[in-house]
């Protein structure tokens, strides 16, 4: 997910918080369900981002907006996500997410406004 970079930071800062938390992340999110292969990496990143900003979940939507980008999910389709959050999740959550996405754009030095 990182783009072979290892742990992200804020999973090694869980692992020394909170160890018994991390190993059970490890083994259930990562392990049982994003280790299914029936959608491909970037869907589940994408599927994922809906959900975090359908929550309001923003840093975990930057996380995983990272990740999307590392899977090669392009600047339109996480976008994308954001037009859709606002049909499911309204307006608020789309325009916060869509903050959240430009961060995300600009440290990756992705041009922005997307054309």
């Amino acid at each position: 997910m990182s783009g072979g970079k290892g742990l992200p930071p804020h999973f090694v800062q869980l692992q020394k918080d909170f160890p018994e938390l991390a190993h059970m992340t490890l083994k259930y999110s990562l392990g049982d369900i994003w280790g299914r292969e029936l959608l491909d990496n970037k869907t589940c990143q994408l599927v994922a981002l809906a959900g975090f900003a359908a929550q309001g979940t923003m840093p975990l939507f930057k996380v995983h907006a990272q990740y999307a980008l590392n899977y090669g999910a392009v600047p339109e389709e996480l976008m994308e996500v954001i037009y859709i959050t606002t049909v499911t999740s309204g307006s608020p959550r789309a325009l916060i997410a869509a903050g959240t996405l430009k961060e995300v754009f600009q440290e990756n030095e992705v041009k922005f406004p997307v054309p």
